[in-house]
């Protein structure tokens, strides 16, 4: 490790061999972090482990038993849920990316024969980006705080530039 706490990744995949082998490809390919990993197997145990447990990052499939990953995107953002998510199938259907990106997915990928080979530098590349996220929210904020105190400063510097001509009157 390098001096970093290891990320909590959730790892939602209903079938156990797919699951063995995308946490393997996580622990062991990951460049710039070190994870932790937990496996669900359906969207409803990820719910109630999510309620539990801190979660840095959900990689999610999008075929599951009874709610769809994209079903479990849906709660986190119902549920005021700020984690960065990535959404993986088997099929690789346009209509669910589109949708799995408009509810709030940070990245999308087909489960095709490069898949565990990508699958660490998505999960690295949607840490970098939901970081990025985050800090530009805070600057944002910082720069509407000055603002704010800056237009509060003007309107008292106008009050007693108006006191001033009132007494030089």
């Amino acid at each position: 490790m390098n001096g970093q706490a290891a990320l909590s990744i959730l790892l939602i995949e209903d079938n156990p061999d797919h699951a063995a082998l995308a946490k393997a490809a996580i622990l062991t390919k990951a460049k710039n972090r070190t994870y932790a990993v937990e496996i669900s197997g359906t969207a409803e145990e990820a719910m109630e482990f999510i309620q539990q447990q801190h979660v840095n990052l959900i990689v999610s499939d999008y075929h599951l038993p009874g709610k769809t990953g994209l079903d479990f995107l849906e709660w986190l953002n119902v549920e005021g849920k700020d984690i960065p998510f990535i959404m993986m199938t088997g099929m690789g259907d346009e209509k669910t990316a589109v949708k799995a990106m408009q509810a709030g997915a940070y990245n999308y990928l087909v489960k095709d024969d490069t898949y565990l080979s990508r699958l660490p530098h998505v999960v690295d590349e949607t840490f970098i980006c939901y970081l990025a996220d985050q800090e530009k929210k805070r600057y944002e904020l910082e720069i509407r705080d000055k603002n704010a105190a800056l237009e509060k400063a003007n309107r008292e510097l106008k009050k007693l530039d108006q006191l001033k001509s009132d007494f030089v009157a």
